[in-house]
């Protein structure tokens, strides 16, 4: 079986050793790809392989791993079940695809649009359903900008904004970061639903998944909708992690000790 394997250029994992005597690790096409560490780790591999990903907590310190349902710790058990091709795929859902000047990016967590100090954001959303385009908001909305992510995404930046936690694949969160306004709740909504997102005011700073790709200036915009790329992960179904497992371990992750 060729493997790819994604982990930080600094770290080192005595157990992984195992996986490169077992497998033939690869740079290129692949079967699969273990992404080692964090979460971090985990997104720059689904972003980048276009294959299953395999994410394995490194038991840093601080470090999250929530999609990994397993750690360095058990990499005996992994060798040996990937050795006998006993694993799953599942889709855990889609990338979000931007548009924006003929070019298309591919988030795995979020895009987001961050205003560029000292000023703040104006903006109009407009969410296309059957065709039209239509206001989602009634008024142009203002502050330091928004998010749009769905389930995968749903527990990195969106959450340290007080936005909702998701479990649903088949929906997308808009939360506003620090609105100047009367409305600063979350929206929910399908994920059939594509959004054209203007400068009214303003100039702001286009990314996705903390990546920056380009400055929005006044009457520019840009695309959001789900794309058809899926995020595939590989489990094993015996030593399928609970959510409140994976929760527990968010929450401890981000505890002052």
């Amino acid at each position: 079986m060729k493997i790819r394997i994604v982990k930080k250029p600094d770290a080192t994992y005595r157990e992984v050793e195992q996986l490169y005597k077992e497998f033939e690790v690869v740079d290129g096409e692949a079967e699969l790809c273990v992404a080692i560490g964090g979460d971090g780790t985990f997104v720059d591999a689904a972003r980048n392989f276009p294959g299953p990903v395999l994410p394995i907590r490194g038991n840093e310190m601080g470090s999250t791993g929530f999609f990994a349902d397993l750690s360095v710790d058990d990499i005996d058990f992994i060798v040996q079940r990937l050795k006998k091709g006993d694993y799953e795929i599942e889709a855990i859902g889609r990338k979000i695809e931007i548009i924006h000047d003929g070019h298309h990016y591919y988030a795995i967590n979020e895009v987001s649009l961050d205003y560029l100090p000292p000023q703040e954001v104006h903006f109009r959303m407009y969410r296309i359903r059957n065709g039209l385009r239509e206001n989602l908001f009634p008024y142009v909305m203002r502050g330091n900008g928004l998010i749009i992510t769905g389930s995968i995404g749903s527990t990195a930046y969106n959450r340290s904004l007080s936005g909702p936690i998701i479990l649903d694949q088949d929906v997308f969160c808009i939360t506003l970061v620090a609105p100047d306004g009367i409305y600063n709740n979350p929206i929910i909504l399908n994920r059939k639903e594509e959004f054209d997102i203007q400068m009214v005011h303003g100039n702001g700073q286009l990314a996705y998944d903390g990546i920056k790709v380009a400055t929005i200036r006044e009457n520019e915009n840009f695309h959001v909708k789900a794309s058809d790329r899926t995020v595939d992960l590989v489990r094993f179904h015996e030593r399928r992690e609970g959510f409140d497992s994976k929760l527990r371990r968010l929450i401890e992750s981000r505890m002052i000790r």
